[in-house]
Order: C-alpha cells, then structure tokens, then sequence
C-alpha cells in the first residue's frame, strides 16, 4: 500500500470514529439505568421493555400490562390519593385527560414520524387515608419526605420482570394530598429534574380544587420533575414573556392563545429585558405570535395588568402614555433584569439516571421550593373571556365566545353599551358561551363579555386587590355578593347552579361544609367590546 493510500485510510478512520462513537450513544440507553440496553426513542425506557411490553403488579396481588414504542415518547406516573368520609382528592378525570391531551398534542418530534408524547397515569386502586398536613419541616426551608416515601412504599407497584432498573427508576410518583404546609401551598416535586411530587389543594375550592386548578397544577409539579422551573431555567417567576403553565400567571387559568386557554408548557422561547422595554409592540412584532395574551405587574401600583396580545401595544408602567426605551419590574421581584424565556417542550428531561432521590428513603430531605397559595392565587386574575363575536339574525344579535375551560366559571355577565349611552347595562346571564339579545338597541351597540368564578380559596379574601378599571361597573378582581349573584344565577341559568353545588358553593348537597362559603364570587375584566351597527 502507498503512501498516499495509508494516508487516506487513515484519514477515513478518522473521520467515520466520531459517527461511530454519535452511534453508539444514540444507540444505547441515554437514561443510565441500564447500560446494555437501548433506548432510541431517549425517553428513559429501555427499548426491550416499550417492543414487548412490560407488567406491573400492585400491593393487592393484581397486575397490569403496560405497552408503549420504542420509537415514541413516553412518560409513566402513578398517581395515589388522599380521601376521607367528607371528601376525595382522586384527580378528576377531566383533568388528567387535559394533561393527556396537552402531551400528545405537544410538537415534540418522534422517531415514528410523528409528534407529542404519550403521558400514561395509572391511578391507584384504593385511596391512601386523609392527612390533614402530610409530613413536616425539619427548619423553614427543609420538607422532610419520610412520610411521603412511606405512604410510597405502601402503594407503588413492582415490576414482574427483573432484567433492567426498577421501577420508580422509570415511572414518575405522584400523590394528590390535602396540605403538606401551614401556607397551604399547591404542591411540590423532590426535586428538579426528579421523579417524585405532590399536589396539595386543600386549601383551595372545595378542599381538592376544580378539574382546572387540578390539570393546572399537576401539570406544572410534573414539569419541575421533568427539569423545568418557574422562570423556565430560573425561579424568576411572573415573566409576561414566559408563556408557559410553570409561570404562576398561568397555572391555574392556562395559557392564553387565540382567545382560549390551553394547559400546555411554553412552544418557543421568547426574551425580554426589563432595563429596555417598548411598549409598541408589547412583546415581539412577529405577528404569529398575535393569538397570545399575557400578564404583567405594573410597577408602581403593583396591579396585575393584562396584554391582549403580545404583538399589541402595552402601557409598561400603566401611566397612560405609550413610549419607548422604558426601565421597569415588571415581574414584581425587585430587581431590574434581563428575562430570559425557554422553549420547555424542546428541553424536557424524560430520562434520568435513577429516580429522583435514588428510591424509597425515609429520611430524604431537599431544600424547599415556593410554591402556588390560595392567599397568591387569589391576587392573579382570570384572564377576560376571548374570542367573542356578535351578528344580527332577524332582528336579534347573536353573541358568542369561547368558554373558559374545565369548570373554571360559574356563569358569564352580558353587557351593552348603545351607541351615545355613557354606561354599560347588564343584559342577561348565562352558563353557556351563547347569549341572544331579543331587543338589541336600534341604533348599534357594542358587546362586551365577563365571567364569574368562585375565589381559589374561600381564605383571606380580604386580601383581594379592588381596583376600578376604565369600563363603567366593572373592577379589577370584582368583587360581587355571593348571595345575591347566586339568586340571580339559579333564576337566570338553572343549569349552572348543579356546578355551584358540585364545587360546594351552596349549602344544598353538601354532606358537611368543612369550610365556610365564599362570601363573594369574583368577575373577570370584561372582554373587549365587540360593535354590532
């Protein structure tokens, strides 16, 4: 062989060493439970186990066949439940099919072809006894996890098979509580990225929230177990320009997109600087983004404002005037920064080297995070009602909107603003998002929707933040007398009143009130008005 062919070969064996090596580490199991096995699809799963499946069994002897691809996502969490004779915190179906949905629906690519990722929850098959406060704090910032792994070790299942990691090493923990702290916080994960959380609503609507702030709310502790934080890749939360259901604006409301709201992680990424902020446009000019709505704070009031859409123009600092190059908090943490945004669906981290604290160990202990109250979830605004439209058909005008989705509202307020009136007159109530005005004024009008929900807890609602807004008869956080609006909704919209009972807003059905009814319901800022000539 010549000189110049002993070169070449050796200049092709160097360059085909690092695609070997690319190979071999696509080839083999990226979550590092298992190093002879593969694992293509990067989810954690070892492809052997997803190809022919693998079983499951449970404390009580039965047992469960699971079934996912090689070449597709997939995620596992076993859920268990608090419950007593008063009430059960086992999830709402409507709300894990939420989360289901928002998974398979995400733009995640998959070696099929295909996208999103399928979330699999297997549900315990009995409830675990109520605890009215789950473990303890060893000092204020250390939760102590020895009561959560043991209530653990008594439900989650074994695998039937033995060759590979175990179990808690590939299916996420989590347990829906009553409260775990004094605050009555939300929830918790073990730790981030980690495979163990909690959801606690106790505190909240009718002691286990409702199918939203559940699908909210296990859906942003499983996304800190998946490695996401408040802030994205930070704990700096509030960021208008983090559209994503790990930013407390949007944990119990979801996110806002084309005038619906959607439970979902952040798509993109999308930067902001406080030390340069436009208020035209708001957010981006890059009209795709047009459909999303945001919160922010303004920074001297400290009230919640509310961007319509990100490419509109804003008022930062809620003064009035529209301008430019503009120095603001507007995350309300005290610091005048860079915001940097994260695209979450493209960074999840499915695969671990093990579960998050190595098993099932009674005495682990992390550090604490902050998490979502009933006291600061009061404080975040629904955002307004979106999409409206309204047309004349003989002689009446048609309004419609979007519905608030999983329950969130009691009812929805129609007003009307005639042309030359100076106020806007409420014109009729009604639980679906479908009013006809039988006497429209003949001179035009303009139309404006709100949306009346119960407080996220009935705690502290002295705390609520009123603050008159532009529109004549409405405010911010509107505060409206429970017992009045509850007579004119159940004349109103009969069909309505079963949700008020269901979520033990009346005292009709309600076995035992362990809690005292809400005082006031609240009312969303209104939608924007709609003109019909």
């Amino acid at each position: 062989m010549g000189f110049k062919s002993k070169r070449l070969t050796v200049l092709m064996v160097l360059f085909f060493i690092p695609l070997l090596v690319e190979s071999c580490k696509r080839h083999t199991n990226l979550s590092g439970v298992n190093p002879t096995s593969t694992d293509l699809d990067a989810d954690g799963i070892p492809d052997a186990w997803e190809s022919s499946g693998f079983e499951i069994q449970f404390p009580d002897g039965s047992k469960e066949m699971l079934t996912s691809s090689p070449k597709h996502k997939d995620i596992y969490v076993f859920v268990a439940w608090m419950q007593d004779s008063t009430h059960t915190h086992r999830p709402d179906p409507d709300a894990i099919n939420t989360v289901i949905n928002s998974f398979a629906d995400s733009p995640v690519a998959d070696l099929d072809g295909t996208t999103g990722i399928r979330l699999h929850v297997i549900l315990a098959h009995q409830p675990v006894p109520e605890q009215s406060v789950l473990g303890s704090f060893d000092d204020p910032d250390t939760y102590n996890w020895s009561q959560f792994d043991a209530i653990k070790a008594s439900v989650f299942p074994h695998l039937t098979r033995t060759d590979g990691p175990q179990l808690a090493q590939i299916m996420h923990f989590c347990l829906f509580a009553h409260n775990y702290s004094p605050d009555e916080s939300s929830g918790l994960t073990k730790s981030i990225p980690g495979r163990d959380f909690i959801v606690s609503l106790g505190g909240f609507t009718n002691q286990v929230g409702t199918p939203a702030m559940q699908a909210g709310t296990f859906m942003h502790e499983l996304g800190h177990a998946l490695g996401l934080r408040h802030g994205g890749y930070d704990d700096y939360n509030y960021k208008p320009n983090y559209l994503s259901i790990m930013n407390y604006f949007f944990q119990m409301g979801g996110v806002q997109m084309g005038g619906n709201a959607f439970y979902s992680y952040s798509s993109f990424r999308l930067d902001a600087d406080e030390r340069a902020l436009q208020d035209s446009p708001a957010l981006t000019s890059d009209s795709s983004f047009a459909g999303y709505g945001t919160n922010f704070y303004c920074p001297i009031t400290r009230a919640i404002g509310t961007i319509l859409s990100i490419t509109s123009s804003t008022d930062w600092t809620c003064d009035g005037v529209i301008k430019n190059n503009i120095s603001a908090d507007i995350n309300n943490d005290g610091e005048i920064i860079a915001l940097p945004g994260r695209n979450d669906w493209s960074t999840l981290q499915l695969a671990l080297g093990g579960s998050s604290t190595g098993g099932v160990q009674p005495t682990v202990k992390v550090k604490r995070q902050i998490e979502l109250t009933p006291a600061t979830a009061n404080g975040i605004k629904l955002f307004p009602v979106g999409g409206v439209s309204a047309k004349r058909n003989d002689g009446e005008v048609v309004i419609a909107w979007h519905p608030k989705p999983l329950g969130q509202v009691l009812s929805y307020i129609v007003s009307r603003k005639a042309v030359g009136d100076s106020q806007t007159t409420v014109i009729g109530r009604t639980g679906k998002p479908l009013f006809v005005d039988t006497k429209p004024a003949a001179g035009g009008a303009s139309y404006l929707v709100s949306a009346v929900y119960a407080p996220y807890s009935y705690q502290n609602q002295t705390m609520l933040i009123v603050k008159p807004s532009s529109e004549v008869g409405f405010q911010h956080l509107d505060m409206i007398t429970h017992k009045a609006e509850l007579s004119r909704i159940q004349k109103s919209s009969p069909e309505v009143f079963s949700k008020f009972r269901a979520m033990g807003l009346t005292n009709e059905g309600t076995p035992q009130v362990l809690r005292p009814l809400p005082t006031v319901l609240l009312q969303t800022d209104p939608s924007q008005p709609v003109i019909v000539k």
